[in-house]
């Protein structure tokens, strides 16, 4: 009996003994999931993002400082090179540098020819593509004289008008690219030379009031920028009328249809031309269709119409004036005919012809009113086109003054 005792309390003393020591926890979470203390299992990309998603805040226990804008910083907040984000390496040692959440479907790797070779030369090395690259590549180019075909990976913004122009540009002259999805797909055999347009240089640029530009760009054949084009059309700028040109690539249904290059711009006047070899779009505004540098009679007078013809003095306007105007303007103050009047004649753009937008029709901020008249053709506003009458001035102050808006003989 009492050896019964005594193994009792040796067996109570290792129990009480061992439950003073935590047991090893075992991690049930699978790939890319972190355990939390309280064995819930979240995601690897929750883990110190300073929110509570384990439930007793375990996620955010160690977290240290964020790594520098070169590195990635890991779920185990281990930090590694950006370049080996989505390599298919399990470089973070937690699998946090290759989840799906950050490098997309979990598929495998794309496998793509990669290889340089210069003229004919057979061209089949295949490599794995990391997860970022999505598309295999084939560039056919000449460099120093030397024809290259080149196969690579690419990631989709490779692929897109944009990337091809840039990745051309890298490379050298008469530069050539087609993507495609599949495995090693861009193998010679594989690709559809037929589509593979020689990419035109055309000039791109978007120039103002008879700027000069001279920059070149290598369009995107595949993508069917098969053409340049040159654009042009007015543009009103601060009340003024300017003339825009614009030039650059372009597709068949730029040229074409309900989607030309006039649907949709911000001007008027709007003309353009598509062409088919290098640098045909040279960027050049006709000034002599652009330009008004019509002529046209400029006065004023306070005394009387007479008096304004008299004076007259026939000008040539500016560039972004096209018409000759005849304003008159009712005032507060009588004139030497003992009607308060102002006579103007001169040049002004065709948005400014009416009595609320002429530069004279303004000036006079206390006018009762002003009738403006404008016309084409150098020296068209020779005459008295504006001649409120002396009986039909009076008639209508007597009732109201501003019935007198717009009455002309």
């Amino acid at each position: 009996m009492r050896a019964f005792k005594l193994l009792t309390v040796v067996f109570g003393s290792l129990l009480l003994l061992f439950e003073g020591y935590p047991t090893l926890a075992v991690n049930n979470c699978t790939w890319g999931q972190f355990q939390c203390d309280n064995r819930r299992c979240i995601k690897v990309t929750f883990r110190c993002d300073k929110n509570d998603d384990c439930g007793d805040n375990s996620d955010e226990k160690g977290c240290g400082e964020v790594c520098t804008n070169r590195y990635f910083r890991c779920g185990n907040r281990k930090c590694i090179s950006r370049m080996h984000m989505c390599d298919g390496d399990n470089d973070c040692g937690d699998g946090f540098d290759e989840t799906q959440h950050l490098c997309g479907s979990g598929s495998a790797p794309l496998t793509c020819i990669h290889c340089n070779a210069a003229g004919s030369a057979h061209c089949s090395h295949e490599v794995q593509c990391s997860r970022r690259y999505t598309r295999c590549v084939r560039f056919a180019y000449v460099s120093n004289g030397t024809n290259i075909i080149e196969s690579t990976c690419a990631t989709k913004s490779d692929c897109t008008p944009e990337g091809i122009r840039k990745q051309c540009l890298k490379r050298g002259d008469e530069c050539k690219m087609q993507c495609c999805k599949r495995n090693r797909c861009n193998k010679a055999e594989s690709f559809d030379n037929s589509i593979w347009s020689p990419h035109l240089t055309c000039y791109q640029c978007n120039i103002h009031n008879w700027q000069s530009c001279n920059t070149k760009v290598t369009c995107p054949g595949n993508e069917g920028y098969d053409r340049c084009f040159r654009m042009s059309y007015t543009r009103i700028e601060s009340g003024k009328d300017y003339p825009v040109m614009r030039t650059g690539c372009a597709t068949q249904s730029n040229c074409t249809g309900a989607n030309s290059l006039c649907s949709g711009h911000d001007g008027s006047n709007c003309k353009f031309e598509c062409c088919h070899n290098s640098s045909c779009n040279v960027p050049k505004i006709d000034e002599t269709s652009s330009k008004s540098n019509i002529k046209c009679y400029k006065c004023s007078s306070k005394r009387s119409l007479q008096d304004c013809k008299d004076r007259k003095i026939l000008q040539t306007c500016s560039d972004n004036e096209d018409r000759c105007y005849d304003a008159q303007v009712i005032t507060d103050h009588k004139n030497d005919e003992g009607v308060p009047r102002m006579f103007y004649k001169g040049c002004t753009p065709v948005n400014k012809c009416n009595s609320t937008t002429l530069d004279v029709c303004k000036r006079h901020i206390k006018s009762t009113s002003c009738t403006v008249k404008c016309c084409t053709g150098d020296g068209c506003n020779a005459g008295s086109s504006l001649l409120v009458s002396r009986f039909a001035f009076m008639a209508c102050v007597s009732i109201y003054v501003y019935l007198c808006i717009g009455l002309s003989v």
